[in-house]
């Protein structure tokens, strides 16, 4: 065999080694919208993006737990995306710790992995999270832990390059101006009462 046809093999390896290196880094988890506010209630994605696309990697687990402020939020309800498989083609559960504040998620597909690489494009949601607002501030809800399989290597976990929660904003209180505002007019009002 010639050198440059060594050479060009070994230089092609690489280059499809470095392809898939940097789709492998380009993986992230992360709640959606990144930021909410209002009264609520809140819904939350939580999205896997970076994915193969009909091919590998593709998610055939998730363990997911989120963190909440129980004075500000209080877990409501949680769906499961159909991407990991519907019915009897997947194992999932929920439930939240009021007290400390956590929510744990799970799935498991029973499916194959040609089927899931079939249902999964580049990004996936893998649950809605429903949060009730019970408090005026802002705050942070987090990620805590996560373990998400590699449907073609069901042993492996799926590394991600970034793991993002998401914010609540506060209930904006009445300014400085808009209290002056109600106070004139109340003594307006009685000093029209008074003549």
């Amino acid at each position: 065999m010639s050198i440059s046809r060594t050479l060009g093999r070994s230089l092609l390896g690489l280059a499809c080694a470095s392809l898939l290196a940097s789709h492998a880094s380009a993986l992230s988890l992360s709640l959606s919208p990144a930021s909410a506010g209002g009264p609520g209630p809140f819904a939350f994605d939580l999205v896997v993006a970076g994915l193969g696309a009909g091919a590998a990697p593709s998610v055939g687990a998730f363990d997911v737990t989120l963190g909440y402020d129980v004075a500000i939020l209080q877990a409501g309800t949680v769906s499961f995306g159909p991407d990991l498989g519907v019915g009897a083609q997947v194992v999932q559960g929920a439930s939240a710790d009021g007290a400390a504040g956590t929510w744990n998620a799970f799935s498991v597909s029973l499916l194959d992995t040609a089927s899931l690489h079939a249902l999964q494009g580049e990004s996936v949601v893998l649950a809605t999270f429903e949060f009730q607002r019970v408090g005026i501030a802002g705050t942070q809800v987090e990620i805590q832990s996560q373990l998400v399989s590699n449907a073609s290597q069901p042993a492996t976990a799926l590394q991600f390059e970034s793991v993002t929660g998401a914010s609540v904003d506060a209930i904006p209180e009445p300014t400085g101006a808009a209290a002056m505002l109600v106070g004139i007019l109340v003594l307006r009002r009685a000093l029209v009462r008074a003549r």
